[in-house]
């Protein structure tokens, strides 16, 4: 006889217990792969402490960059993060520099952070007024930013004079002497991009444009007069005039106008436009871009001297006599 026909609900009873079990058996496999993928993948590293800085490398691309992460304890599976990294959008979202994690955390917590560019850190916001120099500017940014290095930045800007775009800033607290430089290069870079454009289409040489700017920075008293002064100081230079800028001497002493004494006048230096016809052989200060617009498109008139009174109002005048006037009535 059938053992089946003789027993069919022993037999079915037992077939639904190996069911149970070997479903229980596979979800523990399951979980056990899970757990364990977890761990060796998607966990943070026993190296991942509370209160840590890390750093995402300048010029990297995204292998390079799980890779650093890595090597910083930040994370466990390069393939891992890089695979959260793509989910979320991709590595040409990732921002290099610092990001502070307060505590431990998944990858995939760490690329979400990443990727929306969560620093965790508060940023120090840096005010540089147009017309400083690049000696005046690493005395704003050592003052704020420690890691920041006023010899290294001073010896990478010998020649940057002018080019250092002014304007305000944020930085966080461990950003290095490097980035804010690359920062300020690259502001400028944007601001006068169109200004660059039109000057070669007119023909024009940017670098005097912005060694002339930079002259109207230092002696307009504010937007008003910027564009007459960068007319007067061209109508001098077509006329083979000295300029006879003040602030080019002040730049040579590292003193304001209002410092500079009559001896100041006779100092040797291609700088000192009393001296020298023409432009000096740099720019002054750092302009802003009102001025650079002035420097490029001066207004027009038929003056070659000016003078400030003692509220900052500027004189005008066309001849010496004139101008001579203006100095005994404004400032005497």
């Amino acid at each position: 006889m059938d053992r089946e026909h003789i027993f069919p609900e022993i037999l079915g009873e037992n077939e639904i217990r190996r069911t149970k079990m070997i479903r229980k058996i596979s979800a523990g496999i399951v979980a056990l792969v899970f757990l364990l993928g977890y761990f060796f993948l998607l966990s943070a590293p026993r190296s991942f402490h509370s209160n840590t800085l890390a750093t995402i490398p300048q010029d990297k691309v995204l292998a390079g960059i799980s890779h650093a992460l890595k090597e910083q304890g930040i994370i466990r599976s390069e393939i891992a993060f890089e695979f959260f990294v793509i989910l979320h959008g991709g590595e040409k979202k990732i921002i290099p520099g610092d990001y502070f994690f307060e505590s431990p955390l998944p990858v995939y917590r760490i690329a979400a952070k990443i990727i929306a560019h969560e620093y965790g850190l508060p940023q120090i916001r840096i005010t540089i007024p147009e017309g400083m120099t690049r000696q005046e500017m690493s005395e704003s940014f050592v003052r704020v930013l420690p890691k920041f290095n006023t010899a290294v930045f001073l010896n990478a800007t010998e020649k940057e004079e002018g080019y250092l775009f002014p304007d305000t800033y944020f930085f966080f607290s461990t950003a290095t002497t490097d980035s804010v430089l690359q920062k300020l290069r690259d502001t400028f870079n944007d601001k006068t991009a169109t200004l660059r454009t039109q000057a070669k289409d007119a023909k024009r040489d940017f670098k005097q444009i912005v060694i002339l700017a930079s002259i109207v920075e230092k002696e307009a008293a504010g937007d008003k007069d910027r564009g007459i002064i960068a007319g007067i100081l061209q109508n001098r230079l077509n006329k083979g005039m000295r300029l006879q800028a003040d602030a080019t001497v002040g730049y040579i002493i590292s003193k304001g106008r209002e410092e500079i004494k009559p001896a100041d006048l006779k100092i040797n230096s291609p700088y000192n436009t009393y001296l020298y016809k023409g432009l000096p052989p740099g720019p002054i200060s750092n302009p802003g871009i009102e001025s650079l617009m002035a420097a490029f498109a001066p207004t027009k008139s038929e003056y070659l001297y000016y003078i400030h009174d003692k509220n900052g109002v500027a004189h005008y005048a066309k001849t010496f006599e004139e101008h001579r006037k203006n100095i005994e009535k404004y400032l005497k």
